[in-house]
């Protein structure tokens, strides 16, 4: 079992922590943590988008989605290099 715990984001929860050993921390700690089968697939890279986890509570569902994210300096000097060649 993997544990995942995150923040309420409407409906659903942003993961923000994977325990893949949940049965080594206290009963207090582990509590906090949903327990999943496994994590689904990540997406494919896209320049400009982060993959962020979500839980669904209810049916202990895993997803991606591709959220916006600010250029890294390297995707923006590549930018400028195509731009100007």
């Amino acid at each position: 079992m993997i544990g995942v715990h995150g923040i309420p984001v409407g409906n659903r929860i942003e993961v923000k922590t994977i325990h893949y050993n949940p049965d080594s921390l206290p009963a207090v700690n582990k509590a906090k943590f949903t327990m999943v089968e496994s994590l689904p697939e990540e997406l494919a890279p896209v320049k400009g988008k982060r993959n962020v986890l979500y839980l669904d509570p209810k049916t202990k569902k895993l997803t991606y989605e591709q959220k916006d994210r600010p250029l890294s300096q390297e995707e923006v000097m590549a930018d400028l290099a195509t731009a100007i060649a």
